[in-house]
């Protein structure tokens, strides 16, 4: 199974600067592109998170027409750049409602995808609170057997780029890696 996985594609809304630089949505209409023209596509696009730079609704509806533009299916999570009503508005899909955390799992593959959200509102680093480490005990308790892939956004582990670290999971670490 070929998985892409694109993050950090901070849109803004028409015309806007991603961290007052850099006009992120023709690079990942660029991107979108050449995944489209791989000689072996992959089989799912994954997005993960900080889908938005600003939270700007437009910054949703752009994303959401690009990944229209996939040929492939696509699934997101939100980062801590992400609104969650937001991202529920612009992909109808997304279970729950308002600013509850976003997870779900993908049983349509050969290896199962389970969605974790790792926002913590208002903050840039991640966390895994005992609900969400719950939610994900339980999700893996339904089907042991199968291969699964854990989609989030926060890096679990130390990556030795600072500013990865910096922004890293607060806390849950240990119980994930005992799950």
């Amino acid at each position: 199974m070929l998985i892409a996985q694109i993050t950090d594609t901070h849109l803004t809304e028409h015309g806007g600067l991603a961290q007052g630089a850099v006009d992120t949505l023709p690079k990942l209409q660029s991107v979108v592109d050449s995944i489209n023209g791989l000689p072996c596509p992959p089989d799912v696009v994954l997005f993960t998170g900080d889908l938005a730079d600003n939270c700007h609704p437009d910054a949703y509806t752009e994303l959401a027409r690009l990944r229209s533009e996939l040929k492939q299916p696509s699934f997101v999570i939100p980062g801590n750049h992400d609104d969650r009503a937001l991202m529920r508005e612009a992909f109808l899909e997304l279970p729950g409602q308002g600013d509850a955390p976003i997870q779900y799992a993908i049983e349509d593959f050969p290896v199962r995808i389970v969605a974790l959200d790792t926002q913590l509102t208002g903050e840039d680093t991640g966390v895994l609170c005992e609900d969400r480490l719950d939610w994900l005990e339980s999700c893996l308790s339904e089907r042991p057997d199968v291969p699964t892939l854990i989609m989030m956004h926060h890096p679990p582990f130390q990556t030795f780029i600072d500013e990865m670290d910096h922004y890293g999971i607060v806390s849950g670490v240990r119980r994930l890696e005992e799950l």
